[in-house]
């Protein structure tokens, strides 16, 4: 028997909260002070009291950053993050958790909304039974549940964007829609309708645009250069090659900033949203077994190795790969040339996940070289 939807969401979840916890294991030894790794302590646990309050995007998101913080201080040592920013306030704020875009009212009818939906699913379940409407009973009291914030709830449904708050319904009704032919095949409804993590993620896969999951998977590159390029030049406890990794410098990423990638973008483009879903994950399971061997001072592959790791059965990894020297300088001047006249291109979430601004910021940063 294939495990249950609950099953399935649980191990994702704990499976996110322990490369989480992972992280943070592996930058306290970077931590200047005697307080710092219990101040790590500390906000380890805090995540762990909140995990379930936060939208199943906003903890990858998270652990992203975090892996994003580790692979700069491999390569510029404890200068090369901003510290302040590695906390459990400033870390859930930059993935949104405090984000709050709707009033109660509005959210109290939404919710009302949604549940009312399910009038005509309940009354299939009751004639197929009284244990086939006790499971969807059951089923349906997990999803909105309140306690410990872990359902679709006021908490939740405040902070989503537009997007999300008109995909919710839908992922929700294409779940139910499947109600009837399951029952007739014997199911149970607990048994196969989604958790409210499943619900969240399907809404977003919808939502989410392309550009945006690319510049996700493109970002795990980055990092892998900070990780490749410090495991390189020196030892893990050596000297560090550039303490000002989070400096806003719009030539330090132009390979991707200022479009260079337009084929590997048409084609990831072409891939359905289920495997642009799947390549994000795989991108960060890569890049974490990276960042594992690195903290335990095992072998770390090379850039190129890693990235034909990351973009199997997703892309050609030569679109993403470094190019030869005289294209690189080719490239250079183009791309100066282009940012000279601003016409560099960059997506918000590249500019808040690498610079900590907009992208029209960062363009104007770009006109101004």
């Amino acid at each position: 028997m294939p495990p249950t939807p609950t099953a399935v969401s649980k191990a994702r979840s704990d499976s996110l909260l322990r490369l989480l916890k992972a992280v943070l294991s592996w930058i306290q030894p970077y931590c200047q002070g005697r307080q710092g790794p219990v101040l790590l302590d500390l906000e380890r646990n805090k995540f762990v009291d909140h995990w379930s309050t936060m939208l199943p995007y906003e903890r990858e998101h998270v652990v992203d950053l975090l892996l994003q913080a580790y692979c700069r201080l491999a390569r510029g040592g404890p200068a090369a993050v901003n510290w302040n920013e590695l906390t459990y306030v400033e870390l859930t704020s930059a993935a949104g958790t405090r984000d709050v875009q709707r009033k109660w009212v509005v959210v109290k009818q939404y919710l009302a909304d949604l549940k009312g939906s399910f009038d005509k699913v309940a009354r299939a379940c009751r004639a197929a039974g009284p244990r086939q409407l006790a499971s969807f009973e059951e089923w349906k009291d997990a999803l909105f549940k309140e306690a410990g914030s872990a359902g679709i709830n006021k908490l939740k449904i405040e902070r989503l964007d537009d997007l999300m708050f008109q995909a919710v319904p839908r992922a929700l009704n294409a779940a139910v829609a499947q109600v009837p032919q399951r029952l007739a095949e014997g199911c149970m409804p607990a048994d196969f309708l989604p958790t409210p993590d499943q619900v969240f993620s399907a809404a977003h896969a919808a939502s989410q645009s392309s550009e945006d999951r690319f510049e996700i998977f493109a970002g795990f590159l980055d990092d892998f250069r900070n990780l490749t390029h410090h495991h390189r030049a020196s030892s893990r406890r050596g000297s560090f090659a550039d303490p000002r990794l989070g400096a806003l410098d719009p030539h330090a990423r132009s390979r991707l900033d200022v479009g260079a990638h337009d084929a590997a973008v048409a084609a990831w483009r072409r891939l359905p949203v289920r495997e642009q879903v799947h390549a994000v994950d795989q991108g960060r399971r890569v890049l974490s077994s990276a960042c594992e061997a690195h903290a335990h001072e095992r072998p770390v592959a090379t850039l190129e190795d890693s990235v034909k790791k990351l973009c199997r059965g997703v892309i050609d990894p030569d679109l993403l790969l470094p190019r030869s020297a005289s294209h690189s300088h080719r490239h250079s001047a183009t791309t100066d040339e282009s940012l000279a006249h601003g016409r560099a291109r960059i997506s918000d979430y590249y500019a808040r996940r690498h610079y900590g601004t907009t992208a029209r910021e960062w363009g104007e940063a770009c006109a101004r070289r």
